[in-house]
Formats: C-alpha cells, structure tokens, sequence
C-alpha cells in the first residue's frame, strides 16, 4: 500500500499531458495509454518525459523520443517525427480486446503527437500550432 506521495511541482513554463484510449470513459482497462511532461523554453522542447503502456510488460518510457526533441522546435512537424520515433519503439502484443500490434503501435504514435500539442499549446511560452499544421502529415 502506498501511504504517501510526494514530488516537486512543475516549474515555469512545464506542462503535462495525457492522451488514452479505452473502450469506455471510466473504470476499463485502456488500449493505450500516454503521459508526458515538459517545457518549452525559447520555443523549443526542454525536459520532456514520455511513458507509454500497456505497450511492453511495464509502463515503457520513452527515452529515445526524450532525447530527441531536447531543444527541438515545440512544431507540428517535430511532433509528428516524435510519434513516428515513439511507434518504432514500442512492440505491443496483439490482443483481441485492445486491437491488433500494428493497430496499437500506430496510435502510440498519435497518442505521443497529440501529448507533445497540448504540452506545446499549454507551457508558459509555448507557441502551440492550428488545427492544420497538426492534422499534416495524416497521423
């Protein structure tokens, strides 16, 4: 049992995000899920954290995506070449209640896109990006 739980609060100009698919809004497993925090300082991705699952047999942070978009442009395009990294990275298992592998490795892809635009829109300084320059690109 946890009895308590303790961090730092985000500092100036970090934001969070997640994005989860489930069969219903409350109480079911998901098919996906994706929760990332970071900044954007000078425009640019600072400090982000990316954790995926079920998409291996433990919640699998994404380091390789982390490293990077450190002090890449927070823009549609290096979002979108972070969620096509983040889909490379993960082997999800097929399951007939969340969908097939390739299914479920695709939407990591969009789930991590669709993270990094909220992280990108909310941070202190964060320039955000319109509904087009996001949908580019098709994922």
């Amino acid at each position: 049992m946890i009895a308590s739980l303790r961090f730092r609060p985000l500092g100036s100009g970090y934001a969070c995000a997640q994005e989860r698919l489930a069969p219903r809004k409350m109480h079911a497993l998901p098919i996906l899920s994706v929760a990332a925090v970071g900044a954007v300082k000078g425009g640019a991705f600072s400090d982000v954290r990316i954790v995926a699952g079920p998409v291996a047999d433990r919640p699998l942070r994404l380091r390789d995506v982390e490293a990077f978009l450190e002090g890449r442009p927070a823009e549609a395009a290096v979002a979108r070449e972070a969620g096509a990294l983040a889909a490379q990275l993960c082997h999800p298992r097929g399951s007939p209640l969340r969908g097939s592998a390739e299914c479920r490795q695709h939407l990591v892809g969009v789930l991590v896109r669709r993270a990094l635009e909220r992280i990108a829109g909310s941070a202190e300084g964060g320039q955000g990006w319109s509904d087009a320059d996001a949908e580019h690109g098709g994922q």
